[in-house]
């Protein structure tokens, strides 16, 4: 059986280094950065067999109608392992008092294995750049 561990981590380089990697699937048009997502949220690492395999952050908005955990951000790879069926359920269990788990992405196979775990499309991002001069 496969040794999967979860520990909340503080920033550091390696971590830096991976989820930079993410940026290439960036679903902000460039707006929010890395160093934005520093502030937003919670960095985690999953090992496997001790081996760092995943950095991810995580988030809560607090609405009215009840709390959703946000993954804001999350990069990583084992070759010959699915991260998202081994994982993402690890991942979802962290999000205490949420009633719903969101993500963005524009990966399509993403889209298709986290459809096969019970996630949904809820919308489209639109965005349209404005020419704005600077006062």
């Amino acid at each position: 059986m496969t040794r999967i561990e979860i520990r909340s981590v503080e920033w550091n380089g390696e971590a830096r280094m991976a989820l930079e990697s993410a940026a290439a699937h960036d679903t902000t048009g460039g707006f929010e950065t890395l160093q934005d997502i520093e502030k937003q949220g919670a960095l985690f690492e999953a090992t496997v067999e001790g081996e760092p395999v995943l950095y991810y952050v995580l988030s809560v908005n607090h609405h009215t109608s009840g709390n959703e955990g946000v993954i804001l951000a999350a990069s990583g790879s084992k070759p010959g392992s699915d991260l998202t069926a081994t994982v993402l359920p690890m991942i979802e269990n962290q999000f205490v008092n949420c009633r719903a788990v969101m993500l963005q992405t524009r990966r399509r196979g993403l889209v298709k294995k986290l459809a096969a775990q019970g996630y949904r499309i809820d919308g489209y991002i639109m965005r349209k750049t404005l020419n704005v001069s600077s006062n």
